[in-house]
């Protein structure tokens, strides 16, 4: 598609575009002086090239980090990389500044584009336009149990905290000594927040602010410390999941309004008439109002049902049953 056609050509890449050139100079203008930045709070004292040493230490923690879950888990190669939708790009300045210490520049996109309509500007087909050395926090952060299926029998619950202690040991075990710091300082942990990626890629990035961007802005101020570009911070213990929904509430609305006024056909997959959708959203609507003690076998009962829903393909639109089969896995592994 046409760059400029894109939903988030003005609200992103052209913001990072705007962004990108006042870190840079921050940093160039900060080399040449080779002056350091004292930060008191936390006994530090940054030059360009401890700077440039702690970037390099928080890619190998993410390196490390990614191929748990890419090589010890099988969730992200079954996906496929759904997670890189429209909305889920968070380019912060900490990001731009790490890139520049790295004399790495962020993607420049030609002014045709291989990412369709609901994805991330900065994918092209299944690759991302970031440089491998960073990926930005925010997404190297995001992790969930991919696009399924899953046995009915699957505790969904314990497969996702699985996955989060294999992570937890990655951060414990690779955390830059500045971060240490941070963490000794504000007696906090950051592994405790990996529960939700979103939370701990916010809190990652809270610290970076304050122990590097923060004094390097104070000092040469030619960049803005707020967010550059669209971000959507999103914080609790609820995992994210790949297609992003509305309200429960009013996706049950919705839904119910669509089947009472056209019932669309029944995919391929799914062992759900319309009729019994209709029966099962009145279901999930008793079981969240009411939540009863057998509540988490209920929702195991209405995921059988939707498992086999299957995932859109590239610019069509979820179904119903597909879009139900989020809405309970969201609820299962919010416990």
């Amino acid at each position: 598609m046409k760059l400029s056609h894109h939903s988030e050509y003005q609200t992103v890449y052209l913001a990072h575009q705007s962004v990108v050139q006042g870190c840079q100079a921050a940093v160039t203008a900060w080399r040449a002086s080779d002056e350091a930045l004292d930060v008191a709070e936390f006994s530090l004292q940054w030059t360009p090239a401890t700077a440039r040493t702690f970037v390099n230490a928080l890619s190998h923690l993410f390196q490390r980090y990614n191929q748990v879950l890419w090589q010890d888990f099988h969730y992200c190669h079954q996906c496929g990389g759904q997670c890189c939708v429209v909305d889920a790009s968070d380019v912060r300045p900490f990001d731009l500044i790490a890139m520049a210490l790295l004399e790495l520049t962020p993607p420049v996109l030609s002014e045709r584009i291989a990412a369709n309509p609901q994805d991330c500007i900065y994918l092209a087909g299944s690759q991302c336009t970031w440089p491998a050395a960073w990926r930005t926090i925010k997404c190297w952060s995001f992790y969930c149990l991919g696009s399924g299926p899953w046995p009915a029998s699957a505790a969904l619950g314990a497969l996702y905290q699985e996955v989060t202690a294999e992570l937890q040991t990655v951060v414990n075990t690779h955390l830059p000594d500045a971060l240490r710091r941070y963490e000794q300082v504000r007696q906090m942990n950051f592994a405790d927040h990996l529960v939700d990626p979103v939370d701990f890629s916010n809190t990652l990035h809270t610290a970076c602010q304050t122990l590097l961007v923060a004094p390097l802005q104070a000092r040469f101020p030619t960049f803005a410390l707020e967010h550059s570009g669209h971000s959507r911070p999103e914080q609790g213990s609820t995992p994210i999941f790949l297609m992003p929904e509305h309200d429960l509430y009013e996706f049950i609305t919705e839904a119910t309004e669509e089947l009472y006024a056209s019932p669309p056909i029944t995919p391929a997959g799914v062992t759900s008439s319309a009729d019994q959708l209709l029966v099962d959203l009145e279901t999930l609507t008793w079981v969240i109002e009411h939540s009863p003690a057998q509540r988490h076998q209920r929702l195991i009962e209405l995921y059988a049902r939707y498992t086999g829903a299957p995932v859109p393909a590239k610019g069509e639109a979820p179904t119903l049953w597909y879009r139900m089969r989020n809405q309970i896995l969201n609820l299962l592994n919010d416990g």
